[in-house]
């Protein structure tokens, strides 16, 4: 459903409804372990890579894709230091689309990534910090 959704969306070609999805404000955590408990959930991401996805203007997107999955998925298991890590090779994947788009109808989402990486960063630091 969210790999679908994330196709259908990029597929608007509209720059505020990607910004939008590659917002950390999407995705909401549906559990976060307490700060005394050192237990962390066990989440196994996929290792397989994604099939191609291009948008309507030939930018490969399947490198960001499988990253977003992967931060949605983490974020939800309430692991801020992975999610980081995942955010990372997000950003990354997205500055390959983004040096290789035309125009500018992705800056939009070139923010909404920094600040979602920029938020994770911040929630790796308390994870590590212990609270």
């Amino acid at each position: 459903a969210q790999r679908d959704g994330f196709r259908s969306t990029l597929m608007t070609d509209d720059p505020y409804a990607v910004a939008k999805l590659l917002s950390l404000t999407m995705m909401t955590p549906n559990s976060t372990p307490p700060k005394n408990n050192k237990s962390k959930p066990n989440v196994n991401l996929s290792q397989q890579s994604e099939p191609s996805l291009q948008d309507n203007f030939g930018n490969e997107w399947s490198s960001v894709l499988k990253s977003w999955l992967d931060v949605q998925e983490l974020v939800a298991a309430g692991l801020a230091e992975r999610a980081y890590e995942s955010q990372s090779q997000l950003h990354a994947a997205f500055n390959q689309v983004f040096g290789s788009s035309t125009g500018n109808w992705l800056v939009p989402s070139l923010h909404a990534v920094c600040q979602s990486t920029h938020r994770l960063a911040q929630a790796a630091d308390r994870e590590l910090a212990g609270g």
